[in-house]
């Protein structure tokens, strides 16, 4: 590893993805629960680009995931959408 003038090496970069592009991810699914494909289509971006902004979309508890089940379930893994977490006005308010 080549340590440059000024860096820090104790401290590792904290990689924060591309902040548009998650605005776009919350934008398209406003309009409810969206699929991985879904989103590579409706965003004209790459798939392996949706999935890291997902990622790091979870960890921040702005989005979750969940399976998709039909009544006419078929063979294999289920669909996994991915939709808003609604969070509370109220939530950061403390009663004193």
């Amino acid at each position: 590893m080549i340590i440059m003038e000024g860096q820090d090496s104790a401290k590792p970069r904290e990689k924060k993805g591309n902040p548009t592009l998650k605005a776009d991810i919350m934008v398209a699914l406003k309009n409810g629960p969206m699929n991985r494909d879904k989103l590579v289509h409706a965003l004209k971006v790459p798939r392996t680009t949706i999935y890291d902004a997902l990622k790091r979309l979870m960890i921040e508890g702005d989005v979750k995931k969940s399976p998709f089940y039909t009544e006419t379930q078929h063979r294999g893994r289920p669909t996994i959408n991915f939709s808003i977490i609604e969070r509370k006005d109220n939530q950061d308010v403390k009663n004193t």
